[in-house]
């Protein structure tokens, strides 16, 4: 269900509703409806979203979202959440697929497999209400009730207290196990080998279009330069994205790779676009650029490049 007051919920977007298009780009997964809404950071108008009510029935319709200024120069935009949208989840069980050696839980005697049922008297329907009540009670004992196997065991785990961006919650070190989405919330896209580079074709002319309109957003303000992301953070998502498996691994590397490739095609002197702006020039003045004038640039690339570096880096360094 959308946020109350939101902007989805008056544009009469409704739960269940199912988010065919976002500015009239198809959006097959929940990934690209958000790329669709990061599109429009900065602006100001309408998002026009189509969507089908029910899974499986012909007819559509058509919404409008207002926005102004959309979180022009947020620091770390949830485009989604900001219009009130939220993916509807499944109801999942709380079963633990994995339990970190060595914590809280490990040493409460928690097991991979172990469904849990019960914490602190508290009937535990779904993963979220069990996270909720685990991350609330940081530093406290509590007791759990689990299911393993045939058996009910009854065990007790104290949360270490982590500080975040968010407070001081409580974590046990324990995941969720793999989970299988009802085939009404599944889509499958085929295509034959001989055509399957036709799509990431268009992804990746996409995305180098999107990565030059965030950069010309973040020089007029309207995109922060905090979500400038250095050789840490990275790292750190390229790790996470691993854990992900290998196709989400592969889509980030690709990602980075596309958002170099812009950043060097850019009319900086010292980088590829710098020697096309100087060979436009000579094409259109007939004579090359002066050695003074390409040292000149040659210094504010260099200044400008380390900067941007330094700025990304310090940006890394406040998300640790």
């Amino acid at each position: 269900e959308p946020l109350p007051g939101s902007a989805a919920e008056r544009a009469g977007l409704k739960a269940g509703f199912e988010i065919l298009s976002v500015d009239d780009k198809a959006t097959v997964t929940w990934s690209e409806v958000n790329l669709g809404l990061f599109d429009r950071l900065g602006d100001t108008g309408a998002i026009k979203v189509i969507v089908r009510p029910e899974p499986g029935l012909s007819n559509v319709q058509t919404l409008s979202l207002p926005i102004a200024r959309f979180l022009a120069g947020e620091d770390e935009p949830r485009p989604a959440a900001a219009l009130g949208l939220r993916l509807m989840q499944p109801v999942i069980a709380p079963i633990l697929g994995e339990v970190s050696a060595g914590s809280p839980a490990d040493l409460g005697g928690l097991k991979a497999g172990d469904q849990v049922v019960m914490v602190d008297g508290v009937a535990m329907d779904a993963w979220s209400d069990f996270v909720s009540l685990v991350q609330a009670r940081a530093g406290q004992r509590v007791s759990l009730r689990v299911k393993r196997g045939q058996s009910d065991l009854y065990l007790e785990v104290t949360p270490a207290a982590v500080v975040t961006s968010d407070g001081t919650i409580g974590r046990i070190g324990v995941a969720l196990g793999p989970q299988q989405w009802p085939s009404s919330m599944q889509r499958l896209t085929r295509a034959p080998f001989y055509t399957a580079w036709l799509p990431a074709l268009n992804k990746t002319f996409e995305m180098t279009r999107f990565t030059f309109e965030s950069i010309g957003k973040m020089v007029q303000g309207l995109v922060s330069t905090s979500n400038l992301s250095g050789p840490i953070t990275i790292a750190k998502i390229a790790n996470q994205t691993a854990g992900n498996g290998l196709e989400s691994f592969l889509g980030f590397i690709a990602l980075v790779s596309i958002s170099l490739g812009v950043l060097n095609l850019l009319p900086i002197p010292m980088l590829d676009g710098g020697h096309l702006l100087y060979f436009l020039i000579e094409g259109v003045t007939g004579k090359p650029v002066s050695e003074q004038i390409q040292t000149w640039g040659l210094q504010i690339g260099m200044v400008f490049l380390v900067g941007i570096m330094m700025l990304a880096f310090y940006n890394d360094l406040l998300r640790l």
